[in-house]
Order: C-alpha cells, then structure tokens, then sequence
C-alpha cells in the first residue's frame, strides 16, 4: 500500500453486548443460483458472439492463401488452434470489464440507464464466472489442438521448405517442442495458473481457503504477461510472398503450374500465374495485443483512482460487539457519499495489505451525520482476525492505544441491487441472518425521506429470518425508531414488518421491543401465502420489486415465487444482492 499518513488519534467508544455462544448463522449475501431471463439473454448473447469468433477465424485459417503450407502440415488442427485462441483472447479482454467497478457504479447510477441494464450490472460477478467458463473450454480446446500441432510438426516435416519448420528433423519428439519453446513453456504455465485459479474459485473450497483463493487469485498479471509474450517466439510461419509464389506450386520457378486436384485447399487453378519465386515465410503475428490491450487499460484507470480514493485510514468513530459474532463499526470518511443498497470494500492493513473484503453499508452519510456503518459477521480468518484486534483494543488503556488502533481503509462505495427499493411503488425486502444489512441502510433512508416528505414508495415490506432471537436486536432499536417516525408522520402502513424466528430452542422474546414482538413467528414464512397477500393489496399494473439477500435456498424460492405469481395486472420483479 506504501506509505500513508496515520489518521487522527480518536476515541474510540466500546459498547459490549453479550456475545451469543450458539454457532454462526448459515446465510450469505454473496451467492447467485437463480437464473432469471437476465442471464439466459447474456448467456445466449455471449454463446453466439464466441461461436461467431470461433467460426470467423477457423475459416480464416482454413481458406487464406498464406497459410497453405502450414496448413498442409498441421491440417484441422491449426484451425481449431487459432479459432479457440481468438475465443480465449476475448474472454481475457472481456474478464476485465465486470471488475471495473468505479466505471460500472458511474454507469448506473446515470439516468439514462434502464432497469435492464441496471439489473446486467448487478449481475457483473455472474458475467465474469461466463467469460471464465467460456476461457477455459477454449484453453482446453488450444491445447489439444497444439498437442496434435505438435505431433504434426514432427511427422509431417517439410524437406522442401524448412522455414516453415519448428523441428529440426523429422520425427523429432513433440514433447521436445512443447518443453523447449517460449510459445510451449508459457503455455504450460498459463495452464497450470488456470488450473489454480478455477479449482480454489469452487465454492465450497473458497469457503475454507478465502485467503489462499484470493492470494491466487490475485496473480491474474502473470497470467497476462505470459498470454502476451506466448507468441513472441514466431512459431507459427505465414507466407509473405503469395503475389510471386503462388501457394501450392511445386514446379520449377518460372514454370506455369498445372492444376493439382485431391487437395479442397488447393487454391491456384489453370489461370494462375507463374511462380515467380520460392515461398519466403515470416512468423505470424500475434492478435492478442487487439483484444486485451483497451480492457487492460480500462482496468489499469480504474484500479489507479480506487487505489487514489482509498489511500488514506478512515477514521474509526465507535465499535459495538452484537450477539451471535457481528461487529458494528463506525466509520468517518472525508467527501464519502453513498446511498442505501451500496457496499463497501474493507481492508485492514494489520492483518492484510492486499485484500479487500466486501460489506453493505447499514446507515449511509448524511448532511447532518458525516459517519457510516457496517455489520461483520465472523466468519473466517479475515474477520475473525479483525475481532481480536478490536477486542485487544478494547482491553488497553484508551488513551495509550490511540494511536495504535488497527487502521481500516476503505474503497467504495458500490452499487447493488438494493439500490432500487425506492424507484418501485412497493417493494419487498426478504433478509436471512445477516442478510438483513443491505436493508438497513434502505429503513434509515426510509426514516429521512418521510421527514422530508419525499416518499415514491408507498408501501415496504420487511420479512427477516433468523435462527436466533438475539439477532433481532441487530437492529431493533432502528426499526422501532422508525415505526414511530412513520407514525407521527401520518403514514405507518408505509412499513410492514414481519419477524420469523427458525431456531430448534425455545426462545426468550423478552428482550424485544413491544412493537417486534408483536411481529414474531415461530417457523419459516408462508411465503407463497405472503406474495399473494401483497398481490391483493395492488392496484393494476403496479411493478412489485422484490430484494432477496440470504442464503441460496431462500433465493431460490423467492425466484420462483416471482415468477409464479406474477400476472399481466401484477409483476414481481427479483433482485439478488451480490457482492462478489
């Protein structure tokens, strides 16, 4: 990160709770399994824009005159080699462009952007998974065919003309080929990287090995050093003189050729003229650059400004310990700004320099409060070890730790789904555990735009489950607050709030505010039952925005509920955050 100026001393003010000893909730807001017409539109977009490369290309190589010997050597197979190339050349380019995330946070929140592009962007992590998986069939297609490019090499040497050679003799070992050449070894080593990156972005394994996924992750440049200089060593040789040798001749120079049939390739015919001179041969030159080049530079400004915005600490203003392992923190930025639905990127350089952790802001800046908050659930080696450093913070002397305090820095903030709740008439906002924090920033811009009387929003849903009862009081105090704001504004049915409590124990529902307690259920939510309720409570042809953040299985279900019960008078319209 280099050197940055230390951010002013402050106090910091600890509020312990208890700390729940029951295990962490099972619930993320970074997973997408849902596939809405988004994604099969892009899906089926990208499919026939890399078709059409793949083809174009395989064409290209199979008809253009100055590849002839070549061809003739290695047949199908250089085809297939460069076709898959230009595939795997445009997915590196196009990889690029969902991580730009200042250029896609501008983007959106432009107003000319529609509710369909705006619902593309939020799917940026899902456009990266393709482009990848898109990546890596074409890598294993480019290896195969430069397997067999290999092989022919060797059994299909070119006595004649052996320019156009990469052995030396016939019948030279094609593993030779491979281990010995820069094109070969920085093929290997792009393999082998691939092979690390794809296996540790599984899942289940990222899950247990975030660290080591996005330290791997993360050698994306030696990747893209290798991809550019894989060709530099001029395997590949293209015929520079088809105008004064005709591509096929095998007469004497000067010899008017006669036509040769048996070859489909053959490309000269009775009215071609005479062979002027031998074929002279010239490596071919790589295309890589053409595809990657404007992306990376893309990438490279984005990266530079973040890295400029998010230079210096923030200043930590107040750390409070929940139940069930969430910390709240406080922070101070100067010229933040964000509106509910946004995340930031957390990075404390006491425990790592390089990685940047994703987390919903649950209160954004104001005019008359410059601070924002975010919840960490612990959960892992990162925010496992940002606990301890606050909590041996918490046991030092506070004014002798001051200027000791773990620094934070932060980068952001960025769009997410969640930044639509207020552009529909009503909206639905379905939280699992944790989940309920890109919500809760969207309840505190609620409570400011009903003192301003600035409402679009007619009526919000809130249907939060949790397994543990203490969870509620995450943000108990913030939701009564606003029931009673709502009120002395004349318009409490602006919010619905419906509690669902999951554990297996029997809970102690005495610690809850009146008005929650009065909204807690025993057992999973009707959902079906709940869709239809607020189906019945629209006028006609009123869009319903429905925002999901929980675990895959409640996403699943919430999809599939908007799909069925949507009609041509009512439409549910799903949104997933992802922070991916």
């Amino acid at each position: 990160m280099g050197s940055v100026p230390e951010a002013e001393p402050v106090t910091i003010s600890f509020r312990p709770r208890q700390l729940s000893k029951q295990p962490s909730l099972d619930v993320t807001c970074c997973r997408r399994r849902n596939w809405d017409y988004i994604h099969i539109v892009f899906l089926v977009f990208w499919s026939c824009v890399n078709i059409t490369v793949f083809y174009v290309t395989y064409q290209y190589y199979k008809h253009e005159a100055k590849f002839f010997y070549l061809r003739d050597m290695l047949g199908v197979s250089l085809c297939l080699s460069r076709g898959s190339a230009s595939v795997l050349n445009l997915n590196s380019a196009a990889i690029f462009l969902p991580m730009c995330r200042t250029l896609l946070v501008k983007f959106r929140g432009t107003k000319m952007t529609k509710r369909f592009i705006r619902r593309g962007i939020d799917r940026g992590h899902f456009i990266h998974v393709v482009c990848a998986s898109f990546l890596l069939m074409a890598t294993v297609v480019h290896v195969v065919a430069h397997i067999c490019n290999a092989i022919h090499f060797s059994t299909n040497f070119n006595e004649e003309f052996s320019e156009v050679n990469v052995a030396t003799f016939k019948g030279e070992n094609p593993c030779k080929l491979i281990l010995t050449t820069l094109a070969g070894v920085s093929g290997i080593l792009m393999v082998l990287l691939l092979v690390m990156i794809s296996l540790l972005s599984v899942p289940t394994i990222r899950k247990h090995s975030f660290q080591l996924f996005w330290y791997v992750h993360h050698c994306f440049p030696v990747y893209y050093l290798l991809l550019l200089s894989h060709s530099l060593g001029g395997l590949l040789k293209e015929q520079c003189n088809v105008q004064t040798h005709v591509p096929g001749c095998t007469m004497d120079v000067g010899a008017i050729p006669e036509p040769v049939w048996g070859k489909e390739d053959m490309i000269f015919t009775e009215n071609s003229t005479s062979c002027i001179e031998t074929p002279k041969f010239i490596p071919h030159r790589s295309e890589t650059w053409c595809y990657v080049l404007i992306p990376i530079l893309i990438y490279l400004a984005d990266k530079v400004w973040r890295n400029l915005q998010s230079r210096y600490p923030v200043i930590v203003q107040s750390v409070i310990f929940h139940p069930a392992d969430v910390v709240e923190l406080e922070f101070e930025k100067e010229k933040f700004k964000a509106s509910p639905g946004q995340y930031i990127l957390l990075m404390c350089d006491k425990v790592s320099h390089i990685e940047w952790h994703p987390f919903t802001l649950t209160r954004c800046p104001t005019k008359c409060n410059p601070t924002f908050t975010i919840h960490i659930r612990v959960k892992g080696d990162w925010t496992s070890a940002v606990k301890e450093l606050l909590l041996e913070q918490r046991h030092r002397n506070i004014e002798a730790a001051a200027t000791s305090i773990p620094r934070f820095f932060v980068d952001g903030p960025f769009g997410g789904s969640s930044q639509d709740v207020f552009k529909y008439n009503t909206s639905v906002c379905i939280a699992g555990g944790v989940g309920i924090t890109p919500f809760a920033a969207v309840l505190n811009e609620l409570r400011m735009r009903a003192s301003l009387g600035n409402l679009k929003l007619r009526s919000l849903y809130l249907i939060w489950i949790c397994r543990q009862v203490d969870c509620f009081q995450w943000f108990a105090e913030m939701i009564t607050d606003l029931y009673w704001k709502l009120w002395r504004e004349n318009c409490p049915d602006v919010l619905n709030v419906r509690l669902f409590l999951t554990g297996n124990s029997t809970p102690n529902l005495s610690t809850l505010p009146k008005f929650l307690l009065k909204r807690v259920s025993l057992g999973r939510p009707e959902m079906k039952t709940i869709f239809q309720e607020i189906a019945k409570c629209q006028t006609k042809c009123n869009n319903i925005g429905v925002f999901v953040c929980g675990s895959s299985k409640l996403s699943t279900r919430v999809y599939q509920l908007c799909r069925s019960c949507s009609t041509k008078d009512t439409k549910f319209f799903f949104n997933e955050d992802n922070f991916a």
